[in-house]
């Protein structure tokens, strides 16, 4: 198979673009109360997406997505940069950072006009600015596996392939610009805390993917016959408050787990999978009205105290469901 194909391709939904654009920021900033700003039709002073590192909200970021049909050829240019940035100048409260990201690719005079501009900016004690190219998204998806998964499932499996193109297509310069102004501007160092993203079963695929053996998502789940595993995980969420599946590699334990959530959602509660497993403390998402049904995947990357703590955490309104690979004896 030819490596070009193992790229990702920008979504052709405008809703899902919005979706992916907030988990993928989610994930980068660690804070899962990040939110779209406002609603369609709304002033959204040059910000689609803002949050603040680790959720603190002592500063915030924000981003302005740009859309662009590859397949024309077409650039964002300078010219729409400038004009994006003086509206979120209007932002409030002031940001501590602005990224413009497109789904075009790389361009070296609009990152040279971004270095420039930031340049001129911090020196006037100004928020600096970050380009990122549709390569350079790429990029912080395949770091961020649970993003990549959730929207990209049919390619997540595969990310040798997937990383061989993205050497050959993105610069690298302004994800690691990206991650150094974060660095710079986290309020406090970087933690293994639990980042959270949200599962949604409002898509639906065909038999396809799983016939196709390709790893299965929350798209995947209303067309796969229910497993009985999930019913029995259901009662003993429903008894236990949590649940353990347990077994080898690639014979359905996720699928199985999101069965069981999808009862869950069915009767009204919200559903959130962990982003990176390699944690060492759980956060969970601050209380509200709602019951929450939290998914860890991969759990046997987590230590045994961890896993100990998350399920001592579980109650009547705050279920859990911890998938791991059997170990070995």
């Amino acid at each position: 198979m030819d490596s070009r194909e193992k790229q990702i391709a920008a979504p052709t939904s405008w809703e899902t673009f919005e979706d992916l654009w907030l988990a993928l920021f989610k994930a980068i900033w660690k804070d899962p109360l990040a939110q779209k700003n406002g609603r369609r039709g709304q002033p959204q002073h040059g910000v689609d997406v803002f949050g603040s590192m680790n959720g603190l909200a002592t500063a915030f970021f924000g981003v302005q997505r740009k859309g662009k049909d590859q397949n024309l050829g077409a650039r964002a240019t300078v010219g729409e940069l400038e004009k994006e940035l003086a509206k979120a100048e209007r932002f409030s409260p002031a940001l501590a950072h602005w990224v413009f990201a497109t789904t075009a690719p790389a361009d070296a005079a609009l990152q040279e006009a971004a270095r420039r501009l930031s340049a001129d900016r911090t020196a006037k004690g100004q928020f600096p600015v970050s380009v990122l190219g549709w390569g350079d998204i790429q990029a912080l998806l395949v770091e961020h596996r649970g993003v990549l998964e959730l929207f990209y499932p049919e390619v997540a499996f595969d990310l040798s392939s997937l990383m061989t193109e993205l050497r050959r297509s993105s610069t690298g310069n302004a994800v690691a610009a990206l991650r150094g102004d974060i660095a710079t501007l986290s309020a406090r160092p970087p933690s293994r805390s639990a980042s959270w993203l949200e599962v949604s079963f409002d898509d639906r695929r065909d038999l396809g993917p799983a016939l196709m053996g390709r790893p299965l998502g929350p798209a995947d789940v209303a067309a796969c016959p229910v497993l009985p595993e999930a019913q029995t995980a259901v009662a003993e969420l429903e008894r236990a408050f949590s649940a353990r599946l347990e077994g080898e590699p690639g014979v359905g334990k996720s699928v199985c787990a999101l069965q069981a959530a999808k009862t869950f959602a069915d009767r009204g509660w919200s559903v959130f999978k962990v982003a990176d497993p390699a944690i060492d403390h759980i956060d969970w998402l601050p209380s509200t009205e709602r019951n929450i049904l939290y998914i860890i995947d991969d759990a046997h990357l987590m230590a045994g105290h961890v896993l100990q703590a998350a399920e001592a955490g579980a109650g009547r309104t705050r279920m859990l469901i911890l998938v791991a690979n059997s170990q070995s004896p």
